[in-house]
């Protein structure tokens, strides 16, 4: 009997370094998580005096606490800080990782080194927000469509303590025709920049006008509303503008049809004809470009003139520079136009019992009915832990701590052993026996 006892203490010694041997092996793998052997004794009956017979293996449990982050720089390698896994695909099946080293195919899908798809929300491609639809995550590398100006935010003070001009009729050459000007680009629909200067006229105590010429002084040729445009002698100027401040030096917003006033919300349109032409006398062939400036933001107190914001929707077509991704998963495309776009969102998946998972290999795990059904959402959201971006989790193995286990596997299969060579000893001097 002792020598079956000791056979199953071998067994157990031996599966314990392995155990130890493959967490040591792991030590320095992305996001492994250690194992750990558990044992029991087995008995051979149920009464208080029933001898024992050895030890059994119970379970080689997975400890799935965290490992350390370390930041390295590159954009798509992902860590968790918390519970979750990244939830990656592979010819339709769904696998789980604490592994986070992502990159991009040549298709913009972000993988790992074995081509195993990312998952995330997808973005709406009309609203440009996420969708609940969990898919392959994708880089869209297409240029950025340009986007014409719609709105300007005028931003500036106006000098309370300035003077009506002395000439009384406007020309963007004769500075002695207004009191200040400032400019900004603005862009058509085919995402051409063009300059759109204001020159602000002060005409009563709290009453300015705005005039407004494109590319530093040229002519806005036709007029189609409130705001006074800077014309050619041989076409009519449209209807005189006032931007009206009250004893605060803030901007009265009235109702545009009463006598002696405008809103501060202003509508200039600049005609086709009049965007900059690609060949000098020939229009580019983008749409009138039909803005709204606010003045909102506008004021007249005491002091020099000054652009404090002064800011458009407008911009020019995009190249794709770089990606970013947020704690919350958010992954963005950044353009050389100034601009970035939504590309989706990475999701992570916790589970009931993590503990039954069933590890696949390549540092994956399996949904299994032990484990429940995937759990799926946005990072710190629910349980689920935060996404550190440019960063990875190291393994979770503690190297001394797998030493000392491996120490104390080693002595328990040496002492098993020798509990053999007794019994063997005894056995031996029992067959002497005459």
């Amino acid at each position: 009997m002792s020598m079956n006892i000791a056979l199953t203490g071998l067994k157990a010694a031996t599966t314990d370094l392995s155990v130890i041997s493959n967490n040591i092996a792991n030590a320095n793998t992305t996001g492994f998580k250690l194992s750990r052997a558990e044992f029991g004794d087995m008995v051979a009956g149920n009464s208080a005096n029933s001898s024992g017979m050895g030890v059994q293996l119970e379970d080689i449990s997975q400890q799935f606490k965290q490992g350390s982050v370390s930041s390295t720089g590159k954009t798509l390698d992902l860590a968790i800080n918390g519970e979750g896994f990244f939830n990656i695909k592979q010819d339709g099946a769904d696998l789980y990782t604490r592994a986070g080293i992502f990159d991009t195919d040549n298709d913009g899908y972000v993988v790992n080194s074995l081509s195993q798809n990312l998952q995330g929300y997808g973005v709406d491609a009309t609203t440009n927000k996420l969708t609940a639809i969990v898919g392959d995550l994708r880089i869209d590398t297409a240029d950025m469509k340009p986007t014409p100006t719609t709105t300007v935010d005028a931003g500036v003070n106006l000098d309370a303590n300035a003077t009506i001009p002395p000439v009384a009729a406007f020309d963007p050459a004769n500075p002695d025709s207004f009191n200040s000007t400032t400019s900004l680009t603005i862009y058509d629909s085919l995402g051409n920049s063009h300059r759109f200067d204001l020159y602000f006229i002060k005409t009563a105590t709290l009453t300015w006008d705005v005039q407004a010429t494109r590319n530093g002084g040229e002519p806005i040729t036709t007029a189609t509303s409130a705001p006074t445009l800077y014309t050619p002698a041989a076409v009519a100027p449209s209807v005189l503008t006032n931007l009206q401040f009250d004893s605060k030096g803030l901007p009265i917003d009235s109702d545009p049809a009463t006598a002696g006033t405008q809103p501060i919300k202003l509508s200039f349109t600049i005609p086709a004809a009049d965007l900059m032409p690609a060949i000098p006398g020939t229009p580019n062939g983008a749409d009138p470009l039909v803005m709204e400036v606010n003045f909102e933001k506008t004021t007249q107190f005491g002091g020099p003139f000054s652009a404090n914001s002064l800011t458009q929707d407008g911009y020019a077509k995009g190249r794709l520079t770089g990606i970013n991704v947020d704690k919350n998963g958010e992954l963005s495309g950044r353009y050389n136009n100034g601009q970035s776009k939504l590309m989706g969102q990475v999701v992570l998946a916790n589970f009931a019992s993590v503990q039954g998972l069933q590890p696949v290999g390549d540092t994956n795990w399996a949904e299994t009915a032990a484990s429940g059904p995937a759990l799926v959402g946005a990072p710190q959201t629910g349980t689920l832990g935060k996404l550190v971006p440019s960063a990875l989790e190291a393994s979770n193995v503690d190297l001394t701590e797998q030493l000392v286990n491996m120490i104390s596997a080693q002595r328990n299969f040496q002492a098993n052993t020798q509990v053999i060579n007794t019994n063997g000893t005894l056995y031996q001097s029992i067959l002497n026996i005459r």
